[in-house]
């Protein structure tokens, strides 16, 4: 996949190409994301984002979706792990003004439920996904975690308000 990539980066100078040694790769992996959290901060912004692995056969059209949010006309910043199919795309709105990126998510998770991909690959799903993840769940998991919770959790105290008691909520409503 990769090679296939780089292949179409024909614009691409190697020798800007930048050789990290293991111990500076591990130390850039932490502080890209490190960074990106910290520039939301510091400029008062919103995080809308994307934590998506995708098989090989589904990276472009990942990539072709990750085009089209760019085109909405709201900053961002794209990173991951290329080699594995795993990027983060982040919406970076200013506050109220994130509508558009919401409705666009909205549309991209509902399209990559049927990619059989990893819709929150790496870093959960937090508060900014919930929304997104019940989709991608069936009676399986809502029957292990209520499981979970009657045999180790009788007081409620590990993820008492999580999504997934909701989205077993509405599941045991349709009757598990």
């Amino acid at each position: 996949m990769v090679k296939n990539f780089l292949s179409e980066l024909s614009f691409l100078n190697l020798d800007d190409v930048l050789e990290l040694s293991e111990g500076a790769y591990h130390d850039l992996r932490k502080g890209v994301p490190r960074s990106v959290s910290e520039y939301i901060s510091q400029k008062g912004l919103i995080k809308k984002g994307t934590d998506v692995q995708v098989k090989d056969e589904y990276f472009k059209r990942l990539i072709e979706k990750y085009k089209k949010a760019s085109e909405l006309g709201e900053d961002y910043v794209l990173f991951g792990h290329l080699g594995d199919g795993h990027l983060h795309f982040n919406f970076l709105p200013q506050k109220g003004n994130t509508l558009k990126c919401d409705q666009f998510l909205k549309l991209f998770y509902e399209e990559i439920s049927q990619w059989n991909c990893s819709p929150f690959a790496e870093h959960g799903i937090g508060i900014i996904k919930q929304e997104h993840i019940l989709s991608f769940l069936g009676d399986n998991q809502f029957r292990i975690f209520k499981r979970l919770k009657e045999c180790y959790d009788l007081n409620n105290k590990f993820f008492p308000y999580g999504f997934l008691q909701l989205g077993f909520k509405n599941a045991q409503s349709k009757s598990l």
